[in-house]
């Protein structure tokens, strides 16, 4: 889902530069096994996109990395581009500023909590190098100081550049906007300037899509090499020595709710299962530490128990504050994330079987 709609993202960014990639107009429709296929010349381009980075990834762990280390070196320089040029020379209005908060709706606690699911998606990922631990050098080590210096430099990043974002024009003209950088950079420092930095932060999303291509993988392998998922999909290829059955799953997927218009829905259906699952995660170290003392802890979590405590309480308030706002969309998450639970134990019951035959072999 992630895939299907950075890719569809990617496209709209690119129409800015390529029109015909916003043409509406349909190259084939048809319905097929009950879903609306439409497909216009940018749904072939997003199609194209995920295809030739899924084969790059296909390629070799370096290829990929290489790939992501410019674009993310471009992605922050773009960044720090517009914090810069803004502060220094954009024609903005400190005015933007004021009010800055609805003090009516923040007081409204599931109103103000339903909130924090877009900011949660805009902030997810921040674990995905966890993923790819088992390709990491000295592991203990260095995931411990990625995940710190990258959730701090995103941070500020992210906050910094929304200020200049404000800066430049009211959040009220940016509601509906895909391109939100398109706009306040217009504002600031004209046409010709936003479309210089609208092109850096084309390929930023570039780089969005293509991490989130190299992780997900990971984790169907792994799944595959615990037995509960096809066992196929744990064949890593002899000569680049990538999981290539599970990224091309991936890449057929993402290009089937790209075809079928269907990753925005399920997009925000499952936001709300982000939020959740990640509330469930961090409650695992607290039964971890309890069921199983004896593991070798080579991470220390600085204020156990009451960080994992805090960060449960407020993830579980913000679920609640989607459950009293949106308990259509959030039900449905619920539901469709719920249709693993059959499958997953259907799986466990075969591994138990094929367990069971080995051992009576034995």
């Amino acid at each position: 889902g992630a895939i299907a709609f950075l890719a569809v993202g990617f496209n709209g960014f690119m129409s800015f530069f390529f029109p015909v990639l916003g043409s509406q107009e349909a190259i084939f429709s048809a319905t097929i096994l009950g879903l609306w296929i439409n497909v216009t010349v940018g749904t072939l381009f997003s199609v194209i996109v995920v295809i030739m980075i899924s084969g790059l990834h296909c390629l070799g762990v370096r290829q990929g990395t290489v790939t992501q280390n410019i674009l993310t070196t471009l992605k922050i320089g773009s960044l720090l581009g517009i914090l810069i040029l803004g502060v220094s020379f954009g024609k903005g209005n400190t005015a933007h500023f004021s009010p800055l908060f609805d003090w009516q709706k923040i007081t409204n606690f599931s109103v103000f909590a339903a909130a924090f699911i877009p900011a949660i998606f805009a902030y997810s990922g921040w674990n995905a190098v966890i993923y790819i631990a088992g390709e990491v050098k000295d592991p203990e080590k260095n995931l411990p100081r990625a995940l710190l210096w990258a959730n701090l430099i995103v941070i500020a990043l992210y906050l910094a550049v929304n200020v200049v974002y404000i800066y430049g024009v009211p959040v009220t003209e940016m509601k509906g906007a895909l391109r939100v950088s398109e706009v306040a950079t217009t504002a600031l420092f004209g046409y010709q300037t936003s479309a210089w930095i609208t092109a850096i932060i084309t390929l930023s999303i570039l780089g969005a899509l293509n991490v989130v291509t190299m992780i997900g993988p990971r984790i169907y392998y792994a799944m595959a090499q615990d037995g509960v998922f096809f066992k196929r999909l744990s064949r890593i290829h002899p000569i680049f020595g990538t999981p290539t059955n599970a990224i091309i799953l991936q890449a057929i997927w993402a290009c089937c709710l790209i075809v079928t218009g269907t990753f925005g829905t399920l997009f925000t259906y499952v936001s709300i299962i982000i939020t959740l699952f990640s509330a469930l995660t961090v409650g695992s170290v607290i039964v971890l530490r309890w069921k199983r003392p004896e593991l070798k802890r080579p991470y220390k979590l600085w204020g156990y128990p009451i960080v994992p405590i805090l960060f449960i309480i407020a993830h579980l308030w913000i679920v609640w504050g989607s459950l009293v706002e949106k308990p259509w969309e959030s039900l449905i998450g619920v539901f469709i994330v719920s249709l693993g639970i059959p499958a997953y134990l259907i799986w466990q019951n075969r591994l138990k079987v094929i367990d069971w035959g080995r051992s009576g072999r034995g």
